[in-house]
Order: structure tokens, then C-alpha cells, then sequence
């Protein structure tokens, strides 16, 4: 049963009404200051997952949700515009880690700018809200981590969250750590914190000393590990070459990357060229590229989504790499969304060469396209064997021992040339792994299609008299054994 207590804080506010006039001679005659308009904001407050309640309470690690967290934030500090507020409510749960928070009568804000800060002893949120936003605002690390930033660059907090998000998520990340540092190194709030200051400093320099941007496209600095979504996982990486004179790019799911050189501007590389490249098998997994290079685009494959996968076009504008001393990679960037997974999966039963057809059996597959066997495809030519090359001889099959989950799995070992782990067929790849020759239901096989270069994994789901039927998850992707 959810527990849900909410925290009504406020003051009674006593109506003084003024005279109108005054007593007294004439010239004397005065009217008193017309009230200050207030308005009501509503929105939502969360904190980080996990904190050190030491800086708020006297116990160690706590959730968002627990108890302890909402005794500690029943009386918060909270300002607007550096005016402290005392009416407002803000509900806590044991089940929810986002609170509904109201704050009333607060004095119109001229500019249109509500500053919002909320304390409780050494942790406090903040957020920047809009006029048109003060109905439903949200308080939370980013939207802090973006307030700091707006103090130290003099861009507003809301240009910040949607052009630079990367830069956010960096300041957001070592605020969610301050959350976590024991509190006896925190001798006033965690916005004093070396690491806090140090971060907003760095991106606030980056923000002020690079400026031209694509108003259309997302700005970051990137390191060699970086949450360009800010989900809080790494997912553009960049390493540099053995004699650092060079760096290259990858994601959590490929090392394949599209190029497009001698570019103005992000908008020159289309998301359609992008899609056309990738599925063209236009991509590479050794592009490197050096300090002297910039004004090129990059396509990344970044998400994967059973509605769409999501790509990643990167504008590479400047790389500071010298002497060896990798710095960053000045680069704009935007997201591409296919109108399909790259990943897909089903069942297929394949018919093995001589015998008489089965209805929806096929002869040879990649698992993009059927038909007849051929140099490029999977095809039973006999259950001694079971599935393999059509002609014997491409290594293209890998095994695995156990029967892993093929849910679960979403790894093919890469092919090279001469590995003795992939074989012509299943029989083969069996012995290479020291098991019996024979196939049997459950096995986990990766297939390495050589005409394509792409991969896909299969598990052997019924053996028959005629035909062998397999489930199976393929990636379109050539060269990306990833799923």
C-alpha cells in the first residue's frame, strides 16, 4: 500500500488594509503602494536516486523514495528570485520518486524568470522557470545543473537543456555524486564541492568561447567517455591511435561509422543519407581522424528500438589533439530515427536439399532475404551436418556451448579469417568447440553471412525428418555482430 504524506507548509497571511487617505492638512494627502501581483507554480520535484542522508539527516545511504528522505525534505528551504516562499506544498512518497510541488502567492516576476531553489541543510535543487512554464515546471539535477550553468555563461537555463544537453548531463552527473560524498567533506552545500565548481567552470568556458553554432543542431565538447542522452550511460566513445596522433569514434552498439568530408554545415549531411549509407553497407570501422581534420560528419549507429532504430549524425567542427594530449572534439550533433530496427528476429524452418517441399519451408536465407542457396546464404544440404554454407566451404558458422537465452544474448563473436571457431555447418562448429558432432535442439549458433558482412544469431528450435527450424535475431548492419 503506497504511503504517501503531504507536506503543507505555509503562513498565514494577514490582510492589512490601508486608509485611503490621511488626516490632516492637505498637502499631507498620500495612497499607499499598489499590492505586488503573485502567481501560483506547479510542477514536479525529484531527487537523485540514490544520497548520502548524512547531509540531511544523521543516517548513511538512502533511495529518493525512503522514509528517511521524506522527513528530511517535510521542511525545506525553499527562495523564488531569492525571496523565501512559506506557502507551498510538496508531497512526498514512499512509491514515486517524482513529488507533485505547488508553491502559492509567489510575486510576479517581471522578467518572466522564476528562480526556483529548494534546500534541505547541505543538498538543494534549483530550476529556472519560465513564465509560460511556471503550470508545470520540473525541478530535478538537470534542471540544476543547467541553473549553475546559466549563472556562469549568461545563457538561459531552458537554451542550455535543449541545445546543450551533453554539457547539462556532465554538471548534472558530478552534482548526482555530490549527493553521495560524505558529509564531513562538505563543510558548506555540495554547490561549493571542488568537483561541482570545477565542472560548471569548464563547461561554462567551453559555452562562452564557442560560439556559431547550427541553432537547428545539439552542441558538445566530448571527452573520451560521454551520455550524450543523459540517461546517465555511456554512449559515444572516443579513443586515439597507438602513437595518439588520432582519434576514432564508436558507440555502446558499433564500431561502424559512416563519413561525409568538406562539409559547411550539419545540415549537409541529410538523415537520408545517413539511413542510405548504413543500409548501403557504406560505413567503416577504422576511420581515424586527426587534428588537422574538421567540417566532416558522422553517422553512428546510437539506440535500438523495436519501433525505430536511432542514429547519431555528429558534425565534427574542431579536435584538440596535441602532442599526444587528447582534449576534446568540438562537434554539433542531431538524431536520426529509421522508420525500422536494423535488429530483427522471428522462427524459419529450412528444408534440406532433395526433399519434398514443406509449407513455409525455405531453401537458403541470410534472414533478410529467401531463396534459392547460394554463395551468400544459410541452407541445409543435410541434417548430418544441419545448416551451413550452400557450397561447404565459407566458414560461417560459430557455436556455443549451454544453450544460452537467445533473448538474452546479444553477442556474435566477430569473424576473422582463419579462425577455427567458425566452420562450413553446424556439425563442424560443434566439433571445433569439443562437443559432439550431431545437432541438437537448443543449440546457439552464430552466422557470419560473408557476401553481406552481417551477423545473425540462431537456436535451433525443431529437427525433423526434412527440415531443421531455427528462432533467430539478425542485424542488417553490415559488420555489426551486436544485437
Amino acid at each position: 500500500m503506497q504511503r504517501r504524506s503531504v507536506i503543507l507548509l505555509g503562513c498565514v497571511l494577514v490582510a492589512v488594509i490601508g486608509m485611503t487617505g490621511c488626516f490632516g492638512k492637505g498637502d499631507g494627502d498620500s495612497s499607499p503602494a499598489a499590492p505586488v501581483p503573485t502567481v501560483d507554480l506547479v510542477g514536479t520535484l525529484t531527487l537523485p536516486a540514490a544520497i548520502n542522508s548524512n547531509l540531511m539527516a544523521s543516517v548513511n545511504q538512502v533511495s529518493n523514495t525512503d522514509t528517511t528522505t521524506g522527513r528530511a525534505w517535510s521542511a525545506p528551504a525553499v527562495a523564488v528570485n531569492d525571496q523565501a516562499v512559506t506557502t507551498f506544498s510538496l508531497a512526498t512518497s514512499t512509491i514515486s520518486a517524482t513529488w507533485e510541488f505547488k508553491l502559492q502567492q509567489v510575486p510576479q516576476a517581471a522578467n518572466g524568470w522564476y528562480k526556483i531553489e529548494v534546500n534541505v541543510k547541505k543538498v538543494g535543487l534549483k530550476a529556472w522557470v519560465r513564465e509560460a512554464d511556471r503550470s508545470a515546471f520540473t525541478i530535478d539535477s538537470r534542471t540544476t545543473a543547467a541553473a549553475l550553468l546559466a549563472q556562469s555563461s549568461g545563457l538561459t537555463a531552458d537554451a542550455l537543456l535543449a541545445t546543450f544537453p551533453a554539457a547539462v548531463g556532465l554538471v548534472a552527473r558530478q552534482l548526482e555524486k555530490a549527493w553521495m560524498t560524505d558529509s564531513d567533506l562538505v563543510p558548506g552545500t555540495i554547490f561549493d564541492l571542488a568537483s561541482v565548481t570545477a565542472e560548471v567552470a569548464s563547461q561554462a568556458d567551453f559555452l562562452k568561447n564557442n560560439t556559431g553554432f547550427d541553432p537547428a543542431a545539439m552542441v558538445a565538447y566530448l571527452g573520451l567517455a560521454n551520455d550524450l542522452d543523459g540517461d546517465g550511460v555511456t554512449d559515444l566513445q572516443i579513443t586515439t591511435n597507438d602513437n595518439l596522433t588520432a582519434i576514432r569514434f564508436y558507440t555502446a552498439l558499433s564500431a561502424s561509422t559512416s563519413l561525409k568530408s568538406g562539409l559547411a554545415s550539419i545540415s549537409e549531411y541529410t538523415g537520408d543519407q545517413l539511413l542510405a549509407d548504413f543500409a548501403a553497407g557504406n560505413v567503416s570501422q577504422e576511420s581515424y581522424f586527426n587534428a588537422t581534420k574538421k567540417d566532416f560528419a558522422l553517422g553512428c549507429f546510437f539506440k535500438r528500438s523495436a519501433a525505430g532504430d536511432k542514429y547519431l549524425k555528429l558534425f565534427v567542427k574542431r579536435i584538440d589533439l596535441v602532442s599526444g594530449d587528447f582534449r576534446g572534439v568540438v562537434a554539433e550533433y542531431q538524431y536520426v530515427t529509421a522508420t525500422a530496427t536494423a535488429v530483427a528476429t522471428g522462427t524459419k524452418t529450412f528444408l534440406a536439399s532433395g526433399a519434398a517441399s514443406v509449407e513455409g519451408a525455405v531453401l537458403g536465407s541470410d534472414f533478410l532475404t529467401d531463396g534459392a542457396p547460394g554463395t551468400g546464404t544459410l541452407s541445409l544440404a543435410s541434417l548430418t551436418t544441419g545448416l551451413g554454407s550452400t557450397l561447404g566451404t565459407a566458414h560461417m558458422v560459430r557455436a556455443y556451448d549451454g544453450a544460452p537465452d537467445l533473448t538474452t544474448k546479444n553477442f556474435a563473436d566477430p569473424y576473422q579469417v582463419g579462425d577455427a571457431l567458425y566452420a562450413p555447418h553446424m556439425a563442424g562448429a560443434r566439433v571445433a568447440m569439443g562437443m559432439t558432432a550431431a545437432p541438437q535442439v537448443g543449440d546457439v549458433f552464430a552466422v557470419y553471412f560473408p557476401v553481406t558482412g552481417h551477423y545473425a544469431l540462431v537456436k535451433i528450435k525443431e529437427i525433423t525428418a526434412t527440415t531443421i527450424t531455427v528462432d533467430y535475431k539478425v542485424n542488417r548492419v553490415p559488420g555489426e555482430n551486436r544485437f
